[in-house]
């Protein structure tokens, strides 16, 4: 298979749809306001947090920021799309992909 590059969603502050279709999840970066704790939830899904979990990634607040970023075979595998769930005050999120 070849990569063309990764796509990102900017940064998002509210849960949304990142992408729809098949691909692979490469990185996940969680900020926060630097007090509260933030959560994201990404899901193999078009829509709506009903599709299964790709992965869950707390940051407490203090931390400011945290993440992941996974070795080409390590990717994380999706066929419907990312659907996006930011939780938490002041909590926001970058997700990087590629379509495949």
């Amino acid at each position: 298979m070849k990569y063309f590059g990764c796509e990102g969603s900017g940064e998002i502050t509210a849960s949304q749809t990142i992408c729809s279709g098949a691909g692979f999840l490469t990185a996940l970066m969680v900020y926060t306001d630097g007090t509260n704790d933030a959560t994201v939830t990404l899901y193999d899904c078009k829509t709506g947090a009903l599709g299964k979990v790709l992965v869950k990634l707390p940051i407490a607040g203090d931390n400011d920021y945290g993440g992941r970023i996974w070795a080409e075979r390590a990717f994380r595998s999706f066929s419907d799309g990312i659907y996006a769930v930011v939780s938490g005050t002041g909590a926001s999120a970058i997700v990087e992909y590629i379509k495949s």
